[in-house]
């Protein structure tokens, strides 16, 4: 049973009963919230929509000259 008063066996999460948007990742048990969730498909979505931008204002370069 988990204490809640934060004393000793107190779960290290704050919110540990609450539900979340993600069940955590298995390496750091971390939890990430929607805004976390909001982040990543924002990172996500910018760089399709950059790669998108790119190809159609210079179709058929490639991708990166060295």
């Amino acid at each position: 049973m988990q204490n809640r008063t934060g004393g000793p066996g107190a779960s290290p999460h704050p919110q540990a009963g609450a539900r979340e948007c993600s069940g955590g990742f298995v390496l750091f048990d971390d939890r990430i919230t929607l805004m976390g969730w909001m982040g990543i498909a924002l990172i996500i979505a910018s760089g399709i929509a950059s790669t998108v931008i790119r190809v159609r204002s210079a179709p058929g370069s490639p991708a990166e000259e060295h």
